[in-house]
This record gives C-alpha cells, structure tokens and sequence, in this order.
C-alpha cells in the first residue's frame, strides 16, 4: 500500500468523474466501486489492486499473488500522477508506504514464540508485566510488538504479530467438500509503515523509485532483523 496526502483539493468535487475515466482507460478491468463527495474507490478484482482518491489523499492497495508479482509500483505510479494532475496539488504533506510480510511457521504457538524471543533478545517489552508481582497481569503473553522510530524527515512504524489463515466452507455439499481445502497457515506478521514527516513538493515524488527503495530496505536491512 502507498498513500499520498495533501491538503484539501476541493477540486475533486469537480474532477472525480475526469480522474475515474483517465484511470478507467489506462487500466482496462477496473470498476467503479464507490463514488461520493468525499472520495472514490475503484478496483481490479483479478489483480486485487484498490485504487482510492478523494479531498485530501489517494491511496493504492494491491496485494500481490506472489513476491515476483507485486505491481504496486507499475499501478501507483500512473495512478497518483493522475490524482495529482488532475487536482493540481503542488505539495504533498505526507507519503506512506506500508509492506507487510508473512513469515510462515509450523503453529502459531511457534509464531508467538518467536515474538516473544525477539523482544527478549532485544530487552523489547516481553518482561514488563511480570515484573509487576500481579498475577493478572505477570500471567499475560507478549501477543503483538510495536515500535516507532524517527527523526526529523521521516518515520518508520513496524508491527510484528502472530497470524494464521484458517480456510473453512458453510452452506449445500460443505461436509463433502471441507476435506478438500486448503489446511491452516500460521505465521509471523511483519508490518513496516515508512512516511515522511515534511512537506514534500509534489513534481520531486517518483512513486515507482520510492516503491522500490522502501521494499529494498525492508527486505534487505529491515526484515533480517526480525528473522535471524
């Protein structure tokens, strides 16, 4: 995901339509879904990539099928410079960009340990309550860690949590049917939001370039230290 803020352009009362048929007609397969003075979504159910803009941001959500598949910098691209051509905003307030990856475990009690011996290793909040000499709180688990770090240009939330995709079936033929899906996954979320904290002038954003150095230091210098 990667999103765009700037300040209210009230030109989106009058160039929503225009916006919707520029996008309609550089991305084939994609529909309207929602339209309203505040904002519009619009979606490719096949490349399961969500495009929303309105009065103060624009924002792209795709979740890819694969790792060698992620669009999103091809999508955004074009998308946000078409958002922001068409309002005429020359400054941005704000450009976030959150990657999410999922590290697979046997269990999800193994997810939630690893949680918890990374917090341990790095004195990251796993002891706090059991220091308290209260067994309703001392008897509690790490569940998710949350950590921000910034400086004066910009900022990086990161998120780490158990997860597990658990695939079941209701309604006719569901008993017939249930031995044949998939079985759980479980795993260990990883989330990272980078975002700027200045004003950012809208000509100086190249969102494919942004893209690809914030996923180059997730996966090359951020994520590591999650999983060594």
């Amino acid at each position: 995901m990667i999103e765009v803020r700037y300040p209210r352009g009230y030109l989106h009362w009058d160039r929503s339509g225009k916006i919707a048929n520029d996008l309609l007609l550089r991305f084939p397969g994609i529909e309207v879904d929602e339209g309203s003075p505040a904002e519009v979504t619009l979606s490719h159910k096949d490349e399961q990539v969500t495009f929303v803009y309105g009065v103060q941001l624009a924002r792209v959500v795709l979740i890819p099928k694969s790792a060698q598949s992620d669009k999103l910098g091809d999508y955004a691209n074009e998308f946000i410079n078409i958002v922001l051509r068409n309002l005429e905003v020359k400054t941005l307030t704000r450009v976030a960009q959150r990657v999410i990856y999922h590290i697979l475990t046997e269990s999800k009690a193994e997810a939630e340990e690893r949680l918890e011996k990374f917090a341990k290793r790095h004195h990251a909040g796993a002891n706090v309550l059991s220091s308290s000499g209260d067994e309703r709180l001392s008897a509690k688990k790490l569940r998710e860690l949350m950590l921000r770090f910034e400086d004066e240009k910009t900022g990086i939330n990161i998120t780490l949590k158990a997860g597990e995709s658990v695939f079941n079936i209701t309604g006719p033929n569901s008993d017939e049917l249930r031995p044949h899906i998939p079985p759980p996954k479980y795993f260990l979320v990883f989330s990272a939001d980078i975002y700027t904290k200045q004003p950012l002038a809208a000509a100086e954003l190249i969102v494919s370039e942004l893209i690809r150095s914030n996923d180059k230091l997730v996966s090359t210098r951020l994520l590591p230290l999650f999983t060594d």
